[in-house]
């Protein structure tokens, strides 16, 4: 029997990205053995984000963004229960964005290659 989860969505999402597709791009994911996201929080702009992914088998995704006009910055780490973590790399990280139509899936999209052993 499948199980069903209830995803919650805490996320200020404001143009140009589009709320109902990053929220949508959450709730179709799986990664793999029944991993599915939980929840979502944070804020997602132009400028700045900070999102947090909570998966069912206890895994978090953090990632933060955030614009200056001297230096961006990007960063993802991926937590698993026990472990002190992984920090996605950079190269990493802008390989995969614009892989998906979102942010939210273009990160789904790491912790997915990652979960299948193509990142360590």
């Amino acid at each position: 029997m499948e199980m069903t989860y209830k995803i919650s969505w805490d996320v200020d999402v404001c143009e140009p990205y589009d709320s109902d597709n990053e929220k949508y791009s959450l709730s179709g994911f799986s990664v793999l053995d029944g991993v599915v996201p939980l929840e979502a929080c944070g804020e997602i702009n132009e400028n700045y984000t900070d999102i947090t992914i909570k998966f069912s088998n206890g895994d978090h995704i953090y990632y933060t963004y955030n614009f200056d006009i001297m230096c961006d910055t990007k960063e993802m780490k991926i937590n698993e229960p026990n472990c002190e973590g992984y920090n996605v790399p950079l190269n990493t990280i802008n390989d995969f964005f614009g892989s998906t139509t979102t942010l939210i899936g273009d990160l789904c999209l790491i912790y997915s290659s990652y979960k299948n052993n193509n990142l360590k």
